[in-house]
């Protein structure tokens, strides 16, 4: 059973029929989102904060290609949502939901997702 489903009563109360659902996932391992449906980027979840970074432009796009679809519930990473959030207001198009998973909320979003992070520390 998914994240979703186990939550689907919590969530329904935040639906909104003028505007779909977005659900970010925080403190979460990759492994337990690998099997969720409607994954809202088409970027893989094993991706990186570089790979965000670098693919930043078509994430937006994405965000604007997908207000028109149909799909009322879909979800992202943490990463995912704030490599993206500051430049458009997600929260104009969609309802926006922060799913914390707050036992490992230190661990995760980190998940090993920078890649050159002693690097950064050496200089």
């Amino acid at each position: 059973m998914s994240i979703i489903e186990k939550k689907q009563t919590e969530i329904s109360a935040y639906q909104n029929e003028k505007k779909p659902l977005l659900i970010v996932f925080k403190g979460f391992s990759r492994e337990e989102l690998v099997n969720e449906p409607n994954k809202f980027f088409t970027i893989s979840v094993n991706a990186t904060i570089s790979d965000l970074i670098a693919a930043r432009n078509e994430l937006l796009i994405e965000v604007i290609d997908k207000r028109s679809q149909q799909n009322n519930m879909s979800w992202c990473t943490f990463e995912e949502y704030i490599t993206v959030t500051k430049e458009i207001g997600i929260g104009n198009f969609y309802s926006v939901i922060i799913l914390k998973n707050n036992l490992y909320d230190s661990q995760y979003p980190y998940d090993q997702t920078l890649e050159s992070i002693f690097v950064s520390y050496k200089e």
